[in-house]
């Protein structure tokens, strides 16, 4: 049975470096409008940011930021933010407005679909055995997955290992090279045995409700697409505060 605080979990990615209004209070509502620039399955041009940040009424010192949280091509356009990718990097396709898209880590397509307020097909591989997870997420929940015992692998790096990052790859190598989908406990346990990190391994809706919890400060831009409300950011309540909200599954 998993008993997960996902609270606590939160709190620690938060202090790994996963807080991105303490780049810049502009960031959130930046990196919403990304997301669904990017789901329109084309590369973001030069032109398309200026407009993007002149709508938003923010500088462009935000790119300098959020440097590690973005992926450029050969033409210096934007082609992943955040999690969001048009490259082929990972094996988390996500079907949006009828284009492929691509995740960094497993997580991220499980609370991107909230950002974006869309229903998001979510087509994985399990990295220990080549089997095909689905899942259909909601802005509202996990509607289904299957294989019904498919889990999503965690990590929580040490104080600041995120914070560090300067470009994408140093987040993969951090984070993102070992949230995985598995078609089973057993098969992440298998896949992580002799590994650096020991994972945790939540049901698929654990990750989700995970995403939420930690990302709740850009996901309130979903609402406020000014970025007012994402300027100032929600914080998560101190560890003395925050409910024992606690996610059980058999």
């Amino acid at each position: 049975m998993s008993n997960h605080n996902l609270y606590e979990i939160a709190e620690g990615l938060r202090e790994s470096g996963f807080d991105i209004p303490s780049l810049s209070p502009d960031a959130p509502g930046f990196v919403v409008e990304l997301w669904r620039l990017l789901a329109k399955g084309h590369p973001i041009s030069s032109e398309q940011v200026e407009k993007t940040l002149s709508y938003l009424g923010i500088s462009r010192e935000v790119l300098t930021k959020l440097k590690a949280g973005l992926e450029y091509d050969d033409q210096g356009n934007i082609v992943g933010a955040v999690g969001l990718s048009l490259n082929p990097a990972s094996s988390n396709r996500l079907q949006i407005n009828g284009h492929t898209l691509y995740t960094w880590c497993a997580w991220d397509a499980l609370f991107i679909p909230l950002g974006l307020k869309q229903t998001v097909m979510v087509d994985a591989l399990s990295p220990a055995t080549g089997d095909s997870i689905r899942i259909r997420v909601t802005p509202e929940r996990v509607e289904s997955y299957e294989p019904e015992r498919a889990v999503i692998s965690i990590i929580v790096p040490s104080t600041g290992a995120v914070s560090a990052a300067s470009t994408p790859e140093d987040v993969w190598l951090a984070f993102c090279n070992h949230v995985h989908f598995f078609s089973s406990p057993e098969a992440a346990s298998a896949w992580f045995a002799g590994k650096q990190h020991a994972p945790l391994l939540l049901s698929i809706e654990e990750g989700y409700e995970l995403g939420r919890i930690r990302f709740a400060d850009v996901l309130s831009a979903v609402t406020d697409p000014t970025g007012a409300l994402a300027g100032h950011g929600t914080t998560s309540p101190a560890p003395s505060e925050r409910p024992a909200r606690q996610v059980s599954r058999g």
